[in-house]
């Protein structure tokens, strides 16, 4: 038995949408470890993933439908125009018979008990639903992109660390090796910087 989601509640759509976003991130943190003139800041990726996220797009599309379905929810049933003859007569003509009736009538029903207003209401809660649930999605895609903008600093920062921490060590090596060769150092400093 296949199991189907309302069409107001993706609870799989965010979680799709993280995917691409952290491998983006992943990217990001590439083309800035390959090329610092070319780096983003974070607010340049927060205005990307708030103009270009489809999953984003999808959710804004969905509020919006939601919303103008408020107005045709809380409207009277269309008025209804009849048109008819009653005891038309044999030869066709409307006019032979004085028992011929024609007909026109416009019939509008009128809900009494408040049917409209309780359609009013349910759509009207069913687009704050949706305006939350795009709301949620927002937050939940620009945290993501935070935190891959984050993850892809802290990786720049990391490799700059590991770089300057190379350097050091070569000049620790250097040095011990320059204390044995000229006597005043021992073989284990050596082998010991060279770790």
């Amino acid at each position: 038995m296949k199991r189907f989601a309302s069409p107001g509640a993706p609870r799989f759509a965010p979680a799709l949408a993280l995917a691409p976003l952290l491998m983006a991130g992943v990217m990001l943190a590439l083309a800035v470890a390959a090329s610092p003139a070319a780096a983003i800041d974070l607010a340049g990726v927060l205005r990307e993933v708030e103009a270009a996220n489809p999953t984003l797009a999808a959710r804004r599309a969905m509020t919006e439908a939601a919303r103008r379905r408020v107005a045709p929810a809380g409207a009277w049933p269309s008025p209804m125009l009849e048109v008819g003859a009653i005891n038309v007569p044999t030869s066709g003509r409307f006019d032979a018979d004085p028992m011929t009736m024609k007909m026109i009538g416009v019939a509008q029903r009128v809900p009494i008990f408040g049917a409209t207003r309780l359609s009013s209401g349910a759509a009207r809660a069913a687009a704050g639903a949706e305006a939350a649930a795009t709301t949620t999605t927002r937050n939940e895609l620009l945290g993501a992109a935070t935190e891959a903008y984050a993850d892809a600093y802290a990786a720049i920062e990391l490799r700059r660390l590991a770089a300057a921490h190379v350097g050091d060590t070569d000049r620790l090596v250097l040095s011990a090796r320059a204390r044995y060769e000229s006597g005043a150092g021992r073989l284990e400093d050596v082998l010991r910087a060279g770790w």
